[in-house]
């Protein structure tokens, strides 16, 4: 099994208090996001890790180049993301490559009072 995590900070436009129509988050090249999510584009629903709520998120590859994740605005409005905060995709692929996707939002006042295990940043394969 393979788990890769990324977690961004979230900003005004990726909260939808920057005046854009659409809320969605992008990912650095950098990050190697085909190797995290698999080639673009597609959906899928994406298991909250404090509800167990579902999000379905839509990735893709816009023609300028960009990675992004959408469809993050309800998600982000009810966990009452500011800019500041975290967002975290974790991503689950078994040795016989089947994914499970999940998703959760760090408020940056928790991140700063306590230790929260589920963030630790790692990948690995077993």
């Amino acid at each position: 099994m393979k788990i890769s995590q990324f977690i961004k900070t979230l900003t005004p436009s990726n909260c939808g208090v920057g005046g854009m129509h659409d809320v969605y988050i992008t990912i650095s090249r950098l990050a190697d996001p085909e190797d995290i999510f698999g080639f673009p584009p597609f959906e899928f629903d994406c298991t909250d890790k404090d509800t167990g709520e579902k999000v379905n998120v839509m990735f893709k590859h816009e023609k300028n180049g960009e990675y992004r994740l959408s469809r993050l605005g309800n998600y982000i409005r009810n966990k009452e993301g500011k800019p500041g905060d975290e967002i975290l995709f974790e991503v689950e692929k078994s040795l016989e490559d089947d994914f499970k996707f999940y998703i959760g939002l760090m408020k940056t006042s928790t991140r700063k009072n306590e230790a929260n295990p589920k963030w630790k940043k790692y990948e690995f394969q077993l």
